[in-house]
């Protein structure tokens, strides 16, 4: 088997706009809805959605929050709600949104008599709950990224309890170690000169990270876009002076290829990346699944980590396959 086809599904799913009237389900086979998602559902920030068992739901958003989740535009009305319908795929466990002319693709993970996780249509992972009064949801795997705060410093969180801190005014950044606390959503940061800093997390995402600091004020974290490490991703990695995996970009066209065998035979295809040091494979044209995430590129080393479906680590830091110098 091909290394390539080592990883699961995982990729980010495409938002679909195809112009479908909000009742253009009502002759379609609603599935075999699963009994648990038949609620309302608390998805944060003044925002619940509503499945009923017959296809139908409602979105509700109140105080003045801006409702991307579902409806992709701002309100500043105090309460308003908005009819849907929906369908199911139990073989997928997709749910197919009908909105105002929209069609969305939502995906579940996980679904119990409290919490529903779903992916949407941009890979953002979404904790719903039953309880609006609840303790948020945090998935900590969502951690591992590099952020910037509103100040512009720079924090980094590896997973395996260590990352970096560089402030806006410094010229390199500073390792750091941290634990984190789940039963109070407590991160605590240990900075090299002793300083300890402890954060609530109020809300984590892809994109945001929201948390209260020491003296209880909240601050709010991006996920910190740097796209220039592919120029450096660029070229041959080998073990030994031996080229094992090459990326190229000719005109455009990013391709990656490893080299299989005794004999050495390339075996080449076309990759994507995204801002999030992520590259994903395409075979056939087809992406197959799974990701490598880049937790390390120099002019000299290369490490990458490998993700299935699950975000789940597959083989492991994969330093036994490109931990030496590249030959050009």
């Amino acid at each position: 088997m091909r290394v390539l086809k080592l990883t699961s599904t995982l990729m980010l799913l495409m938002f679909i706009l195809m112009g479908v009237s909000s009742c253009s389900n009502e002759d379609e086979n609603i599935g075999n809805i699963p009994s648990q998602l038949i609620k309302t559902w608390y998805m944060g920030e003044g925002t619940y959605i509503t499945f009923n068992a017959d296809g139908t739901g409602v979105y509700t958003e109140t105080d003045d929050v801006y409702a991307a989740k579902l409806i992709h535009k701002s309100s500043s009305r105090a309460t308003e709600t908005y009819p849907f319908t929906y369908s199911y795929e139990e073989s997928t466990q997709a749910l197919t949104i009908h909105f105002d002319g929209e069609t969305m693709q939502w995906t579940i993970v996980t679904l119990s008599d409290d919490t529903l996780k779903i992916k949407d249509e941009e890979g953002e992972l979404i904790t719903l709950r039953k309880d609006a009064t609840s303790a948020p949801v945090i998935d900590i795997n969502l951690l591992y990224n590099t952020w910037i705060s509103e100040t512009e410093d720079i924090y980094t969180f590896n997973r395996d309890g260590n990352g970096s801190y560089k402030a806006k005014e410094a010229t390199s950044a500073n390792d750091i170690t941290y634990e984190y606390d789940e039963a109070n959503t407590l991160l605590t940061l240990h900075h090299i000169d002793g300083k300890v800093v402890r954060w609530t997390i109020l809300s984590l995402s892809n994109n945001t990270l929201k948390v209260k600091d020491n003296d209880g004020q909240e601050l709010t974290l991006t996920a910190y876009i740097n796209t220039a490490w592919m120029e450096l991703l660029y070229g041959k990695w080998g073990v030994a002076g031996q080229t094992e995996l090459k990326f190229t970009n000719k005109d455009g066209n990013k391709r990656f290829t490893i080299y299989e065998g005794e004999e050495r035979k390339p075996y080449t295809v076309p990759f994507k990346y995204d801002e999030y040091n992520r590259i994903y494979f395409f075979e056939d044209g087809t992406w197959e699944g799974g990701y490598w995430q880049v937790t390390k590129v120099t002019k000299d080393i290369l490490s990458i980590e490998e993700f299935g479906l699950d975000e789940e680590n597959t083989q492991g830091r994969c330093n036994d396959i490109v931990p030496h110098p590249r030959t050009r």
